[in-house]
């Protein structure tokens, strides 16, 4: 049974604690964004958590990085 149905979880970590939360929340919701510095990886974190969890999203984004234009 899924305690937050309909939720949207977003998570920036790339490392064991990005993992864990990821495996936490996929488990409850439906949709989980993950993001980190480095997309090699994010995307071991994806493949090992796709076939046991609900839909996983990863994007590469380094939150320090001031030169980022959302425009």
């Amino acid at each position: 049974m899924k305690r937050l149905p309909n939720t949207v979880a977003v998570i920036y970590s790339d490392g064991t604690a990005g993992s864990a939360l990821t495996k936490s929340f996929a488990r409850e919701v439906a949709k989980v964004f993950l993001t980190g510095r480095t997309l090699t990886k994010l995307k071991v974190i994806e493949v090992e958590l796709s076939s046991n969890v609900g839909a996983i999203e990863i994007a590469q984004l380094d939150a320090l990085d001031e030169s980022f234009d959302l425009v």
